[in-house]
């Protein structure tokens, strides 16, 4: 079986800018400044694990990690604006066409994705979902 597999964030949906903003929000709380460019480097790794790359590299105590990922997702939840790529299902469409399987691949909790899917009516767009949990 040939399938063409899409990451979420940043690929299916427009999302980095407001996982930066999250993360630099949070930091900034700690006296962090940090440009968007050594958010997105990073880009795949999960919460818990770039929230202890971030206390290492900016020397913050390490036990603060939980609270750093706390406050991420909660500035999160107040900026994010859900928006898919222009062309997306277009692509999609053409894949399919081909022949080929879809499937989305991410590093993000799978109920949230496929609430977020569900939510605008295409999570059937995705034959196979691979999320952080597996």
């Amino acid at each position: 079986m040939q399938a063409v597999l899409f990451d979420f964030d940043g690929v299916v949906v427009r999302s980095m800018e407001d996982h930066f903003e999250g993360w630099r929000r949070a930091l900034q709380e700690y006296g962090i400044d940090m440009s968007p460019e050594e958010i997105f480097v990073l880009e795949g790794t999960g919460v818990e694990d770039l929230a202890n790359q971030l206390t290492r590299k900016f020397n913050i105590p390490h036990d603060e990690a939980p609270n750093i990922v706390q406050k991420k997702r909660s500035y999160y939840e107040q900026i994010k604006k859900i928006e898919f790529y222009p062309h997306l299902f277009d692509l999609l469409e053409w894949i399919r066409e081909k022949g080929l399987k879809v499937a989305l691949v991410t590093g993000g909790n799978r109920d949230w994705v496929i609430e977020t899917l569900e939510n605008f009516g295409v999570l059937d767009q995705f034959e196979i979902i691979v999320a952080a949990e597996d």
